[in-house]
Parts: C-alpha cells; structure tokens; sequence
C-alpha cells in the first residue's frame, strides 16, 4: 500500500540510450524524504556517482513532486534538483503552474531524466505510461512566452555558461544594471520595436506607474 500523497514511483529516463524505467519508492524513503526537495537531493545522492562532473549529460535533472502537488492546498509548486556546477552539490530550484499536479495525476511522483538525445524528442506520459517520441514543439508558444522546452534547454545552458563565468572569469566589483542599458539601446539603435511582443489577448491590466519604473524588461497587456 503506497503511502498517502504519493504515487510511490519515479520514471527515470536516459536520452542517450532512449532507454526508462520505473524507480519503486518504499515507505522508508518517501517518509526520511518529506517532500520534493529532500526526494530530489535523496535520489541525486543515490542515482548519481561522487565523480560525476555537473556539466556531464550523466548530471541528472530530477523533477519531483510533494505530497501535496494536486491536492489543492499549496499543491501547484514542483522541484528541480541536480549537481550544480557551480559548487558541485546539489543545487534545487522550484516552479509553479500545472505541471506538478498533472505529473502526479499521470501515474508518477517525478521524473529522472539524463543523458543526451541526438535530435528533438518530447516525452508522452499518461496514465501511468511513458513513451519517448521523435520531434516536439519548440520556441515560443502561441501567447509569444518561455516555453517549458525554452526554460528546461536554454535556462540549462545559461546557467551553465554563468556558473563556468563564475568560476573561473568573474571578478569582484559593484554591481549595476549597465548591461541592461547597453542591452536596451542596442535595441534601439536597430530599430527593434519591444513593446508588441505577441498577440494580445487579454485586457490591460498591469499598472502604467509600474511599466515606467520597469527597467529589465517591457509590458503589454499581462503578457511579458
């Protein structure tokens, strides 16, 4: 009998191999690891060799669920755990929206992913079933924002690129937002019109005073 608030199993899936399989969660660890965060860094201590380098396709990234995801109380947000490669040991992250609950509803508590797919491939998950198809929608969705693919592939490797910089090239000063000025009048200088970033579709509710003050980014409508 698997322990409430849990479906007791994680899909782990290797992109090199196309290869997944199904992690059976025990009662012992779902309850020495309350919570997303304290499974992720649990299954990133047991699924991941000490010598692993955090850059390594073999540097899982482990989505987990809580007890909670699709309960209704606190049930939206999910983790992210890996190596980071800026301390090389664990380093989690959360986000909200749907996600989490629907993962949950589809038969599993989280997803261990590695490796490195040779072309574009989604993974299809329902009911309990995991398939790794060919192809895949990628960019922008249609409200002109961050896809998931855009937050998971090129977040990815942003934050690998900071945390090399980190290391090995930053140095010590004041900060200040130049970059972002020197962003915003490269920008202009090519004639590039930011205000209208993709179709409206909702009312303007966002507050003018609130749009002049913004300096890192422009609004229209709700839509960023």
């Amino acid at each position: 009998m698997k322990p409430k608030g849990y479906m007791g199993k994680v899909l782990e899936v290797d992109l090199s191999s196309k290869h997944m399989k199904v992690i059976e969660l025990d009662e012992e660890i779902l309850y020495k690891n309350i919570g997303a965060r304290g499974l992720g860094i649990r299954l990133l201590t047991d699924l991941t060799a000490a010598q692993i380098h955090p850059l390594s396709p073999q540097n899982p990234l482990i989505f987990m669920t809580g007890p909670y995801n699709g309960t209704g109380v606190f049930s939206a947000f999910f983790n992210v755990t890996t190596k980071a490669p800026l301390t090389g040991i664990s380093g989690s992250s959360h986000c909200g929206g749907k996600w989490g609950p629907q993962l949950k509803r589809a038969g599993f508590d989280g997803v261990v992913v590695k490796g490195a797919a040779q072309s574009s491939c989604y993974l299809l998950i329902e009911e309990g079933n995991a398939t790794l198809l060919a192809g895949g929608v990628q960019g922008e969705n249609r409200l002109g924002g961050n896809s998931l693919l855009d937050v998971l592939v090129f977040g990815r490797i942003a934050g690998k690129n900071a945390a090399s910089y980190a290391r090995e090239g930053a140095k010590e000063g004041r900060l200040t937002l130049d970059h972002v000025r020197k962003f915003h009048d490269e920008t202009r200088k090519m004639g590039i019109d930011r205000k209208r970033i993709s179709p409206i579709l909702l009312p303007d509710y966002s507050n003018p005073l609130v749009r002049e003050r913004q300096l890192t980014t422009e609004y229209q409508g709700t839509i960023r």
